[in-house]
């Protein structure tokens, strides 16, 4: 459950999970199916898991990772390709840095990673930080110009383009600097030429 509360989380559970994808490849492939896009798979703390607490890690509702790497054998198989969905611009508060943040505040080494920094931090529409849309104040906007947000955001990408995917939907793609659009594109190119990037 997420330390601070989360209007938009129901707290329920929606959808299926990535054994069932494999359970429905068979039909898939019988109806032409060749790429599989896949929203977040990341630990998130809402069933949309757009509001990221652990991007390199399968959340444990979907199966994990045992269940990721068993969907990506499967489809490859049959000639279907994985693309993941990756938030870019903002995090939950409970993603790691942020969590160091709201320890620390301005003596933690993540502080500089987001905008508009007011310590200490409160709850609601005003936050003390910038965040993402009006009423997710529980999603801080990372600052996607700086460099160390740059390394992680694209060490994430490499992440899993190393375990099997075969491309990413690039979320509010819109938002983000160009230099780091090429970094990404380019970091998976090196992994895997057929690499498929396209921003929402």
């Amino acid at each position: 459950r997420p330390s601070e509360p989360c209007p938009l989380d129901s707290g329920g559970v929606a959808g299926g999970d990535l054994h069932g994808i494999v359970d429905a490849l068979p039909y898939l492939r019988d109806l032409g199916i060749t790429v599989l896009h896949l929203t977040p798979i990341g630990v998130g703390r809402s069933a949309h898991r757009y509001d990221t607490v652990d991007p390199r890690v399968v959340d444990p509702a979907l199966g994990g990772e045992a269940a990721l790497q068993k969907l990506l054998d499967a489809a490859h198989a049959v000639g279907i390709r994985v693309l993941l969905d990756i938030t870019l611009t903002h995090v939950h508060r409970d993603f790691p840095a942020f969590a160091d943040v709201r320890r620390r505040g301005p003596d933690s080494p993540y502080w500089s990673w987001l905008y508009g920094m007011r310590f200490p931090f409160l709850e609601g529409p005003d936050p003390g930080y910038v965040h993402y849309q009006k009423k997710q104040w529980y999603e801080p906007l990372l600052r996607t110009d700086h460099p160390d947000v740059v390394a992680h955001l694209v060490g994430v990408f490499e992440h899993w383009a190393r375990a099997g995917a075969d491309g990413f939907r690039v979320d509010a793609a819109a938002g983000l600097p160009l230099g780091l659009v090429r970094r990404l594109r380019m970091a998976l190119r090196g992994i895997d030429p057929r690499a498929v990037v396209y921003g929402e």
